[in-house]
């Protein structure tokens, strides 16, 4: 069965995933299973270049083809210019994903 890897250890994009695969014959797993797995520094100016890390990252580690998302709001009227998205911010979340594969 062909496996593929979610850069992430969170469950409920593992769940959404799999509902997508479903019936494909593709085994979804995330970091859960790899619990030495290497944290990714989000170090991109984009969402979808800070994806792109951490699939390839997370690809390279466990050998296996890896997808990854980034999100976060930018506000560029309040002085905003780069991709931030503070962890436990309060306020209006509004999420851009990006997902990338990487075989």
């Amino acid at each position: 069965m062909f496996e593929i890897v979610i850069s992430s250890r969170n469950k409920e994009k593992k769940r959404e995933l799999k509902a997508l695969l479903k019936g494909l014959g593709i085994k979804v797993i995330d970091l859960n299973d790899f619990p030495g797995a290497p944290k990714v520094k989000e170090t991109g100016k984009t969402f979808e270049a800070n994806a792109k890390l951490k699939a390839l990252k997370i690809a390279k580690y466990t050998k296996r083809p890896a997808v990854a998302d980034d999100s976060g709001l930018v506000v560029n009227a309040l002085g905003e210019s780069r991709v931030s998205a503070p962890r436990g911010s309060r306020g209006i979340t509004l999420p851009t994903k990006i997902i990338t594969v990487n075989c």
